[in-house]
């Protein structure tokens, strides 16, 4: 399950990404820049899904979506760690996970710039911007598949 909303995943906010592309009046064609895309971040990905696992954990023991449950989860998420060997090997991939996060988005933004001969803040804008929405977009389309599961349950 896990695996197939992280493909979903990559594959809306890919499709968020070549929006905010044309939105910026850059001509992407979706299969280059999914492409690219791929290419660029595939290998963070499992790095990422990795650092994530315990967010993911906690999010699957959730069985209402009140507000003030979700608030105080998320609270509770933030504020304490369990102890262990797999919490510190998380701790310390963490900020290289974010860095490799970082270069690979950096590596995008030049192919897309390369590919379709925009200047390169040009492109980093629009790759910014879908950035920004695209992890929203995907975001909430995760919660509200595990919303609609979780309710059939």
């Amino acid at each position: 399950m896990i695996v197939v909303a992280a493909l979903v995943g990559l594959l809306l906010w890919a499709f968020v990404l070549h929006l905010s592309l044309r939105l910026h009046r850059i001509p992407s064609v979706f299969t280059q820049t999914f492409g690219a895309f791929a290419r660029t971040i595939a290998p963070v990905a499992p790095f990422a899904a990795f650092v994530a696992l315990p967010g993911i954990q906690r999010a699957q023991r959730i069985r209402t979506f009140d507000a003030h449950y979700l608030a105080r989860e998320a609270w509770a998420a933030a504020s304490t760690l369990p102890d262990g060997a797999l919490m510190t090997v998380i701790a310390v991939l963490h900020p290289f996970v974010v860095v490799a996060g970082i270069a690979a988005l950096t590596a995008f933004t030049a192919a897309v710039a390369r590919r379709y001969g925009a200047e390169e803040l040009h492109a980093a804008r629009a790759v910014a911007v879908g950035t920004v929405v695209g992890v929203a977009v995907v975001m909430g389309v995760i919660g509200a598949a595990a919303a609609v599961i979780y309710s059939l349950r």
